[in-house]
């Protein structure tokens, strides 16, 4: 709001100078002739009297020109500005209901699961819980926070994270979150199939490879070069698997939705076999928004 009011202040404190510079206009441009025919003034002085009168009104009219368009660009940006609010306050609405509606979601799968007795039917009630989980609590973000577009991505993983921890381990557990993803933000379109990978990860690992109250380290970087790729690490130190072990299930429901996740991020997966425990690395980069229809990179 400040510099309309100095553009406001600006145009009354010149308000004199126009009124006086068409008075003066008006006068020069009336005793050009006037001075040559009644006056006997030379031509040349009659001429330039004139001239200097057009030049005084043609300054004034430009300016009268510009103020009013400046005050219909005024105008218009404040049309803007409330069209812009209201479509952010009705983004947020959107982004709050579908948070609800998958929390929703979440709520039936558990109460579904706790009334259900086979052992791998609650398995897979509960993983799809935390998917569910995963997704909402993005949703929750972009709600809670001013940026409705991108999120700061460590935070949400420390949350998600911690509470899959709390929920599979216990709140009383020996396990060791470590998340550094500094300065990354990420949009939505990004940021689902990243969390749905992620909370993939962490499932199984808490799940499969850290067993039991055994001590456990979990260890995601995420990282951005100068040319915008990004390198996602996920790391444990549990038992890990072998090729025999992959042998056994090679279409696991878990090793499916994480190649899916990544070509879906159009990235590339690569598993990492000198370490112990689990270590995946993911390169991937941010789809480009849409602008005047074009497709995207």
């Amino acid at each position: 709001m400040a510099p309309k009011k100095d553009t406001m202040l600006h145009s009354a404190k010149l308000r004199p100078y126009l009124n006086i510079s068409m008075i003066l206009g008006v006068a020069a441009l009336i005793m050009g002739p006037f001075s040559y025919y009644y006056l006997q003034t030379s031509w040349y002085i009659s001429i330039f009297t004139a001239l200097l009168g057009m030049a005084l009104l043609f300054n004034a009219a430009i300016y009268i020109r510009l103020k009013k368009s400046q005050q219909l660009l005024i105008e218009t940006n404040r049309n803007l500005r409330k069209q812009n609010t209201q479509d952010e306050i009705l983004l947020k609405e959107i982004h709050h209901r579908v948070k609800n509606n998958l929390q929703t979601v979440s709520s039936l799968l558990s109460l579904q699961s706790r009334n259900t007795t086979d052992d791998r039917t609650k398995e897979l009630l509960v993983s799809s819980q935390y998917r569910v989980i995963s997704m909402a609590l993005i949703h929750e973000m972009l709600y809670a926070y001013d940026d409705i577009s991108r999120i700061q991505y460590q935070e949400y993983v420390e949350q998600l994270a911690s509470h899959l921890i709390r929920s599979i381990k216990g709140v009383n557990n020996n396990i060791t979150l470590k998340v550094s993803m500094p300065d990354i933000k990420l949009g939505i379109d990004t940021a689902v199939p990243l969390g749905l990978l992620i909370n993939e990860f962490i499932t199984n690992t808490l799940k499969h490879g850290i067993l039991g109250d055994k001590k456990g380290l979990i260890t995601i970087t995420l990282h951005k070069d100068h040319r915008e790729n990004y390198l996602l690490q996920l790391k444990d130190n549990g038992i890990g698997f072998n090729d025999t072990t992959l042998a056994k299930k090679p279409n696991s429901l878990g090793l499916r939705l994480i190649n899916n996740l990544v070509r879906q991020l159009r990235g590339s997966l690569t598993r990492e076999t000198s370490h112990g425990g689990v270590h995946f690395t993911v390169n991937f980069r941010e789809p480009q928004r849409r602008i005047n229809n074009q497709p995207e990179d």
